[in-house]
């Protein structure tokens, strides 16, 4: 006796979607995202960072997020129960700042006694200071060591004096900056 069985194939779905930028800042988190699954009736994102959104949504704010790599996965699935999941991966920068004081007063009164730039997200970063004859009175390669005010282990005169940054932010851009600062006692 031969008995047939016939066996229903149903269609599964196809996730699919892709991501731009696939690179965004801090200052502006926002990205398109473009659904190209296909066979499905429901679906999400999972964006990375703890939020699920509707498989309808085109545009995503990550809002205040830390700087990392984050993972978006799609998921869709059928009425048979079947189901597709995709993944894509985006990157949130710090955005550069770059911010330099233009005086300070170096007379140990606790207040206003150092100078050193301000920045965020640079790779690196070379600050020189320079005096009314082109002298160097100062370098640093490193932000946590600003200047006193002093040259040669000697109080430099009341005056302006020019500065100069050369430096690569995170996303390796050549930022070269010059300006002056009044050092006042």
């Amino acid at each position: 006796m031969v008995q047939t069985n016939l066996i229903q194939v149903l269609p599964r779905p196809t996730a699919g979607f892709t991501v731009f930028p696939g690179l965004i800042y801090t200052e502006d988190p926002f990205l398109q995202l473009n659904n190209t699954a296909q066979n499905y009736d429901t679906g999400e994102y999972l964006m990375g960072n703890g939020a699920v959104v509707d498989i309808y949504t085109n545009q995503y704010n990550y809002g205040i997020s830390d700087p990392a790599e984050y993972t978006i996965t799609q998921i869709v699935y059928n009425d048979f129960g079947c189901s597709d999941t995709a993944l894509a991966y985006i990157q949130i920068l710090a955005t550069p700042t770059l911010y330099v004081p233009n005086a300070f007063t170096p007379d140990a009164d606790g207040e206003n006694d150092s100078w050193i730039p301000v920045a965020t997200a640079m790779y690196s970063i070379e600050v020189s200071v320079f005096n009314r004859w082109g002298e160097e009175v100062y370098t640093t390669t490193d932000l946590s060591k600003p200047w006193d005010g002093r040259y040669q282990g000697k109080d430099c005169p009341v005056g302006v004096y020019s500065w100069k940054i050369v430096a690569r932010d995170v996303n390796q851009e050549l930022i070269i900056r010059s300006g002056h600062i009044s050092l006042l006692r």
